[in-house]
């Protein structure tokens, strides 16, 4: 083992086993308990990374779901509505939905406005 290597098992054995390690003095056997410590500790970290990440999609693929049931209705039974066309379709609805009050707001402002002297 070359002495930058060393350096580099000392340094992942302090940080995972918390204590100081010196890795010129441990005998052959304890460098490969370490090193299969180190290892199954960045694979558990792995593996939990990936489970998050899994559940992220999964809680993203409801979310979407939600919102093209919300914007197309529901889909027939045992289908799924497309997601490609969500983010065009909300913009729509959401200009549709500012036509709409700016035609309520005219309205209100008629309904308000006197005609005029009463005579």
């Amino acid at each position: 083992m070359t002495k930058d290597e060393l350096l580099l098992l000392e340094s992942l054995l302090t940080n995972f086993l918390g204590y100081e390690v010196t890795a010129e003095v441990m005998l052959a056997d304890e460098i490969n308990q370490a090193i299969a410590i180190v290892k199954r500790e960045a694979s558990d970290a792995k593996d939990a990374q990936i489970e998050e990440a899994h559940q992220l999609c999964e809680r993203l693929a409801e979310l979407l779901t939600g919102v093209a049931a919300g914007l197309k209705g529901e889909p027939p039974p045992d289908t799924l509505h497309d997601w490609s066309g969500l983010p065009r379709l909300a913009a729509q609805v959401v200009q549709e939905r500012d036509e709409l009050y700016k035609k309520y707001m005219a309205v209100i402002r008629e309904v308000e406005t006197p005609l005029g002297p009463e005579e």
